[in-house]
């Protein structure tokens, strides 16, 4: 099975909320063949990066602050970038909430669940493991409608296969 490639977006100042929220989806992993892509290493190129990790990502996770939305190249290159992608490829866009912000104003990510679902910015709750585990289970679920839409196409495509090969058939036998 091709693996799941998620990125995760987030402002240099929320590195670790990245971190911690890594730890908390880990398990997906083991259970999902996924991937999450966020890490630049020495000598890449940072844009270049960022693009690959967009252009190859069946998920976009944007970790979204007062800095992310702040940033002119998140909110312009990223943040454009993935809507396009939700509405040209039908790539889920899950925004998560960790810093208290103004991501309601933002119409790119209109009529998008923000994550965690009780729509308290991870920064602010009581209790940041339940908060993580909000953005897990969601993050889970917009995995598992992924491969069920994958898997429906799949199922379409095989139909259409059967189809074709009958009406072959057909034509042959009754000539």
């Amino acid at each position: 099975m091709t693996p799941v490639n998620i990125g995760l977006f987030a402002h240099e100042e929320d590195e670790q909320f990245k971190h911690e929220l890594l730890e908390h989806v880990k398990q997906l992993e083991h259970v999902y063949n996924v991937q999450f892509s966020h890490e630049i290493m020495p000598g890449e190129g940072y844009y270049e990066k960022l693009q690959y990790i967009l252009d190859n990502s069946h998920i976009i996770v944007l970790l979204l602050s007062s800095a992310f939305l702040h940033s002119e190249y998140y909110y312009q290159f990223v943040i454009k970038q993935a809507a396009r992608k939700k509405k040209d490829k039908r790539t889920p866009i899950l925004p998560v909430l960790i810093r208290q912000c103004l991501h309601d104003i933002v119409p790119e990510l209109a009529n998008t669940i923000v994550l965690p679902s009780n729509g308290v910015a991870i920064a602010s709750a009581e209790n940041k493991d339940e908060a993580y585990k909000s953005v897990a289970k969601g993050l889970q679920a917009c995995i598992d409608v992924l491969l069920l839409d994958k898997r429906i196409r799949e199922l379409e495509a095989e139909n259409q296969q059967l189809k074709t090969k009958l009406e072959v058939f057909i034509n042959n036998t009754t000539k």
